[in-house]
């Protein structure tokens, strides 16, 4: 997840990870925020306004394809702000959620209540793996209701995430109704990049729908939502 990072402050936690590098949580207000990369990628659910920025507008999105979710595959989970406000909203939800670095999950179940998400799995590995090989992490192909993808490494999106065989792959996860969001950055001068990407997740999906989020000086944050049943409507 990625919000601008703006203001000064000590950090209340650093460290240092192979994976992403710096990892700090800072206090703004009385909420948490994780910043990797210089960038924001989770708050704690008491952040102010929390449900009118990225990670309340993925759930947002995911709600105008489909009205509930029991089954839910987070790949990039982080800090777990997507797995609080789902749970909020759904408190049996089940959810898997996936995140490659080992030290952000430290650090999300010790400073952003990962442990006390009771229907809460995660599995500490590579996305792109998990999603290809459902069966080894014992997950089951055409299950989830709801697949969140916001993969980021600090700023960057690893291209492999936006390929046919990953995206052939996060279909197959998906149950008949199923719905996917794809948090993507995107350069503002890049103007194309957004129609490129949506056409490619029309081969995939139906009903694409993309909702444009103010991020930082030249990039923007775009979120792509579709469904694989070809009779679910699309959003306004």
């Amino acid at each position: 997840m990625i919000w601008p990072f703006s203001f000064k402050s000590k950090p209340l936690l650093e460290k240092l990870s192979p994976i992403s590098g710096k990892i700090s949580v800072f206090r703004k207000g009385k909420g948490l925020q994780l910043v990797v990369g210089g960038l924001v990628q989770s708050v704690s659910l008491n952040t102010e306004n929390v449900g009118d920025r990225v990670w309340g507008v993925i759930v947002e999105q995911a709600l105008i394809k489909r009205e509930s979710f029991k089954n839910v595959l987070i790949l990039g989970l982080g800090g777990g702000t997507v797995a609080h406000l789902l749970v909020k909203k759904f408190p049996e939800v089940k959810i898997v959620g996936v995140e490659i670095d080992p030290v952000i999950v430290q650090i999300g179940r010790e400073e952003f209540n990962l442990n006390k998400l009771k229907n809460l799995k995660i599995i500490t590995d590579d996305a792109f793996a998990v999603a290809g090989d459902p069966e080894k992490y014992k997950l089951a192909k055409n299950s989830f209701d709801l697949v969140v993808v916001d993969l980021y490494l600090g700023s960057l999106f690893p291209q492999e995430f936006g390929t046919r065989g990953f995206l052939e792959d996060v279909r197959n996860l998906l149950s008949d109704k199923g719905v996917v969001v794809i948090n993507r950055i995107l350069p503002v001068s890049e103007k194309m990049e957004k129609e490129l990407f949506a056409d490619i997740l029309k081969k995939y999906f139906n009903h694409i729908a993309v909702r444009e989020i103010q991020g930082t000086k030249d990039e923007r944050n775009f979120i792509f939502s579709g469904c694989k049943d070809s009779s679910r409507g699309s959003n306004p």
